[in-house]
């Protein structure tokens, strides 16, 4: 077990966008730290609202960047200094490519074109942490809907969640609460093994 873990919810800052869909990691990481009872304080000193706890007996460094999503790798540098800290780091994201409802956890792969995880894999300089990743694509018996165009898509992602996705995303915050839990206690690969 590592001393300190570091979980980062992603997404942009500010009123318009605090309930829009590309906002799914912010979300439900600040809905998880609210049911454990914790309150985010807001630290200059790591551009990020900030909240430390534990899991399981093991203690966690939660943040949300304050920045927009593209710059989110300068709040999560303050942070993870060094390749063996990025090991200790679970990123929570949403996803275009996976159907509402859905979490899917992985170690050291590429972006997937998503501009929060460039912007981290850039400033830290490795790919090698813990992502979880929250879908928030219509789909049809599993199939996911998503927008076809660039500028579909950005509307998407941008668009805010409805009443029934808000529902959806409620039970997801649940189940990504348990992941954290059994990366934590369990290992990365146990972890990927119950929710992929």
């Amino acid at each position: 077990m590592c001393d300190m873990y570091t979980i980062v919810g992603l997404g942009n800052i500010g009123e318009a966008y605090e309930h829009t869909r590309h906002n799914a990691g912010r979300i439900v990481v600040s809905s998880w730290v609210t049911r454990k009872g914790g309150s985010f304080v807001s630290s200059r000193k790591y551009h990020a609202q900030m909240w430390e706890g534990n899991i399981a007996d093991a203690d966690v460094r939660v943040l949300l960047p304050e920045t927009f999503m593209n710059e989110s790798g300068g709040a999560v540098k303050k942070v993870v200094k060094s390749k063996k800290d990025a090991t200790d780091l679970i990123v929570i994201y949403d996803d275009i490519d996976l159907p509402l409802g859905t979490v899917r956890i992985a170690f050291n792969r590429g972006s997937g074109g998503h501009n929060g995880i460039k912007s981290i894999v850039e400033s830290i300089g490795t790919e090698e942490f813990v992502r979880i990743r929250v879908g928030i694509s219509p789909s049809v018996e599993g199939v996911v809907q998503k927008p076809k165009t660039a500028a579909s898509v950005l509307r998407f992602v941008l668009g805010r969640f409805t009443k029934v996705e808000t529902q959806a995303l409620a039970e997801v915050e649940m189940r990504v609460g348990e992941a954290l839990e059994m990366i934590v206690t369990k290992g990365i690969t146990q972890a990927m093994n119950a929710y992929n």
